[in-house]
């Protein structure tokens, strides 16, 4: 499987991001590649009251089996004109943050760590799988409200783990079909039932191995009632 290749590549001598106020240790192989902000300024939010968000597709997120701070994008092509936005929600909609991110040059690995200057990591630290959405997109955040591609996001990098796609149901049923070559795969999404969710309220599964090089295309399915809303397609770009 691919992404365990990739990772394997992330041997890492050991670089303590807490230690300037990132999240916890990382290590990445030398030359270290890392996704630094574009802005000196680092744009979070939390608080306990917050409106529900109105995008449908929130994140789709590489979740490894022992979750830890270790935020990184996979960026196969890189442009290094082209800025990337990194968007992060919690699903009870507490927590968001959305910056823009800059390579400084092209590397061989496809993994990219993310300058992530936290003021909450507690709180981060202790979300799990589901409680946390990352979307990263190429192009800056202002062009970010209509998705068409989407570069896969990290919590941690052990193989083994799962991809998750998190969306907003708007109280239907979603479904989300992933193309292949054999044909498009149909895949029922779980609403989630637990805790508050007014960042998001559903997630779908993606087995990694089913992923391909280059452009994977995504469909996420809704019925409300017997009638079928209008479908959200993007690529996830690997």
């Amino acid at each position: 499987m691919k992404y365990v290749k990739k990772l394997t590549k992330i041997a890492l001598g050991s670089l303590t991001l807490s230690a300037i106020g990132l999240w916890s240790s990382v290590s990445l192989a030398a030359p270290v590649q890392e996704l630094r902000l574009a802005q000196e300024a680092f744009t979070e939010s939390y608080a306990s009251n917050v409106p529900v968000s109105g995008r449908i597709l929130v994140g789709v997120v590489y979740a490894s089996p022992n979750l830890s701070g270790n935020l990184a994008v996979r960026v196969p092509q890189v442009d290094l004109d082209q800025p990337i936005c990194l968007k992060v929600h919690s699903r009870d909609g507490s927590y968001s943050s959305e910056n823009e991110y800059r390579m400084a040059a092209a590397a061989e690995a496809e993994l990219y760590s993310v300058e992530y200057p936290s003021k909450h990591t507690d709180v981060l630290n202790k979300l799990s799988a589901d409680e946390m959405a990352m979307v990263a997109v190429p192009g800056s955040c202002e062009q970010s409200n209509s998705i068409q591609q989407v570069y896969l996001s990290y919590r941690g990098e052990e193989p083994g783990g799962k991809v998750y796609v998190f969306a907003n149901s708007g109280r239907s049923d979603v479904f989300m079909q992933l193309q292949l070559d054999s044909g498009n795969q149909n895949h029922r999404c779980q609403a989630i039932k637990q805790g508050v969710r007014t960042g998001y309220d559903t997630l779908c599964e993606i087995d990694p191995a089913l992923l391909r090089d280059g452009s994977n295309a995504i469909t996420l399915v809704r019925r409300q009632a017997g009638r079928m809303l209008p479908p959200v397609k993007f690529e996830l770009v690997y």
